[in-house]
């Protein structure tokens, strides 16, 4: 329903849309910047709790690259977004500078962030405390700050969760309206609404397509799969700054890539060892996240065929 209600909000009025973005991302900065720099200066004075003997074995090898690879399934889920400004590009006022210096800006805040966050939660609770804890803000908090601090991060986590899912609303639709104006989708989805200038049609059957998509299976093995999804995806870019470089080394490139050709190099290396982390940790998540790319793979090419014969 909530989802269903943002999309609602971001069809139909696109300025009141943005106004709820900023508005819960400021709420939400603000407020864990500040429990954060709380927590940590209450802690700083404390004495830690004495960790717990580890009940398990430290795995080795490729077990150690394995287990460190699937944890960052979950990692990634959260960082994911960060290059999600790009979908709006058209929409960017001076978007050679602005998008670059969005990406960059952004990245920066959230590293500093998670950091800070990490910190508090290392600070507050031994790692054996963690280990198997779902809701690690709330303890390590309550912990902290007291029982009333720790209600208050269960707030503010579901405004975290309610700004993600507005803000994962406002930049999905780009793609399939790009998909349908590129003559690649439905012709209805690149619909703009006449008053809002919005993909109000995209917007709308996402809103449903994700409803369906929450009754398939736990919270868990849906960003597991759709992470592995985005990291094929993620793959197929960087495999793709080496062709077009080759292909087409004149080509005009407004954005270049930093450290070409090691950082995208580098990149490209860690999904990879992700990916293969998540396909023997997770093989049912890892084989429906690729088997939704191939279901879409046949679509494409009718599309695509359908178009070229247009023209």
């Amino acid at each position: 329903m909530t989802g269903q209600f943002l999309s609602q909000i971001h069809a139909t009025d696109r300025l009141l849309g943005s106004m709820v973005q900023n508005i819960l991302t400021v709420i939400k900065l603000a407020a864990i910047i500040f429990l954060m720099i709380a927590g940590l200066y209450m802690v700083s004075g404390m004495e830690s709790p004495t960790p717990a003997a580890a009940s398990t074995v430290m795995p080795s090898g490729f077990s150690l690259i394995s287990a460190v690879g699937i944890s960052l399934i979950a990692v990634l889920w959260t960082f994911d977004g960060w290059y999600a400004v790009n979908t709006v590009a058209s929409e960017i006022k001076n978007a050679r500078k602005n998008l670059p210096l969005s990406l960059i800006i952004g990245i920066l805040v959230i590293g500093i962030i998670y950091l800070l966050v990490n910190l508090f939660y290392v600070t507050a609770l031994p790692l054996d405390e963690m280990s198997g804890v779902v809701r690690i803000g709330e303890k390590a908090t309550t912990w902290a700050l007291g029982s009333a601090a720790g209600h208050l991060m269960s707030a503010l986590i579901l405004i975290s969760i309610f700004g993600c899912l507005s803000a994962t609303i406002i930049y999905g639709p780009r793609i399939y309206y790009a998909m349908a104006s590129d003559g690649l989708f439905f012709k209805k989805f690149s619909t703009v609404h006449p008053r809002y200038h919005s993909p109000s049609v995209a917007i709308l059957w996402q809103g449903i397509i994700a409803g369906l998509l929450c009754l398939t299976g736990t919270y868990e093995q849906l960003f597991t799969y759709v992470t592995f999804a985005v990291l094929l995806f993620f793959e197929g870019n960087v495999l793709a700054v080496y062709i077009l470089r080759i292909k087409r080394p004149a080509a005009e490139r407004p954005y270049r890539v930093w450290g070409y050709p090691y950082v995208p190099a580098i990149f490209g290396l860690m999904i990879l060892v992700i990916m293969l982390s998540t396909v023997a940790e997770r093989p049912l998540e890892a084989l429906s996240g690729l088997l939704f790319i191939l279901i879409g793979l046949p679509v494409y090419i009718y599309w695509r065929k359908k178009t070229k014969n247009m023209k």
